[in-house]
């Protein structure tokens, strides 16, 4: 019962993007609202809130879970996106981006080789924008007009790291994961890609849903004894580090759908309000590399 409520935020977010065809900000937004009420009302009474916080309100709890998540999306997260995209339209603006397209084409026709300078040189050319052209005052009204322009995809970003602080500090993203593990027994292998996708759905970051959910894959081998040296499709090694590195593959397909990096691409593409469609679009692939991932895990450990 604990993980199926704990799931409530994550499927509400789903619908609301997905099923309702709602913007990013408004599914956010609503769906931080829900996971408060479940934080304060819920989760006490299904004892998933950890033993770390056994001493303090839930509201505190709550509260503070919600100050982090804004503080954590406004440092550096949204700092960076706004910094990024305004040194973009200066360079827009004062028209040296053309010209660092020539001058990138004339390099090469290849279009990978292009790719690969342009990542490379791309911030040498921004700060060379920034020192011509415009005048302070031109430059602060650009700047409030990036900043203006990016107040849905911060205000989606802060819901969504808030979302995200407030599920792991009561408990509920670990509730998730703990009951699969529940559920599963011994076709655990085949599921452990989906929880590490899981954690970087909600947390936004492969990083954090390996830090998150790293030790609880090693846990579950340990109980179904998944713990012994073998060969996997001719490699050998141990099979908990064979979990653990399904976690790290599974947050990858995550990673295609998590609002947060979603939100980040819409700004940085000028096409805010298209978060669902674009979430829709990338389901297929993440299925299929979820799958995949699971598939291969599950066949190294207990068939080939």
């Amino acid at each position: 019962m604990a993980a199926l409520i704990s799931t409530i935020p994550i499927a509400l977010l789903f619908i609301l993007m997905m099923g309702l065809k709602m913007s990013g900000w408004k599914s956010a937004l609503i769906t931080l609202v829900v996971t408060i009420l479940l934080s304060i009302f819920a989760t006490p009474a299904l004892g998933i809130v950890p033993e770390k916080y056994a001493d303090t309100s839930i509201v505190g709890i709550t509260a503070w879970s919600v100050v982090e998540g804004f503080l954590k999306a406004c440092f550096p997260i949204i700092l960076i996106i706004i910094c990024a995209i305004f040194s973009y339209n200066i360079l827009c603006e004062t028209k040296e981006i053309e010209t660092i397209k020539t001058q990138f084409i004339q390099l090469t026709s290849d279009k990978g080789l292009l790719v690969l300078l342009l990542t490379w040189g791309f911030g040498g050319a921004m700060i060379g924008g920034l020192i011509q052209g415009l005048s302070f005052s031109q430059l602060m009204k650009l700047l409030g007009k990036t900043a203006y322009n990016l107040q849905k995809t911060a205000l989606t970003i802060c819901c969504l790291v808030a979302l995200a602080s407030l599920m792991n500090n009561t408990g509920m993203t670990l509730s998730i994961a703990t009951g699969l593990v529940a559920m599963t027994g011994a076709a655990y292998p085949f599921f452990a890609p989906l929880i590490g996708s899981i954690g970087t759905f909600v947390t936004g970051s492969a990083t954090s849903a390996n830090i998150l959910f790293g030790k609880l894959q090693a846990a579950a081998a340990g109980q179904l004894g998944l713990v012994n040296e073998a060969n996997f499709f001719g490699v050998s090694g141990n099979e908990t580090n064979w979990i653990a590195a399904a976690n790290c593959a599974g947050s990858e397909g995550g990673k295609l759908l998590s609002p947060q990096s979603i939100a980040i691409a819409t700004a940085a593409c000028d096409m805010e309000g298209q978060d669902g469609d674009i979430m829709r679009k990338t389901l297929p692939f993440a299925i299929f590399w979820i799958l995949m991932n699971g598939l291969m895990v599950f066949l190294g450990l207990h068939v080939i």
